[in-house]
């Protein structure tokens, strides 16, 4: 796949599907820095679920997966976050 698709897409997918071990052996199929996508996946696993999911969808410009994926966060504390990606 990596030779049909651009490697920064087929990454970007690969995070779609919340499978880390899937977007680490992308990234590491693709050659992609691991400076570059360590640190963001660290940070994605220490998120709730839903708000991980969220965080995924709304970097990767997704907006209106990212709202769906906000709106079943367990979290109140959330509401001004949806707010401002109504606006976006």
């Amino acid at each position: 796949m990596s030779w049909l698709v651009q490697p920064d897409r087929l990454f970007d997918v690969a995070l779609t599907t919340y499978d880390f071990d899937l977007v680490c052996l992308v990234a590491s199929q693709t050659q992609k820095d691991p400076k570059e996508y360590v640190p963001y996946l660290q940070e994605l696993k220490t998120l709730p679920e839903a708000y991980r999911h969220f965080k995924i969808h709304s970097d990767l410009k997704q907006f209106e997966l990212a709202l769906e994926c906000l709106s079943k966060s367990d979290s109140e504390d959330h509401f001004n976050e949806a707010v401002s990606l109504i606006k976006k």
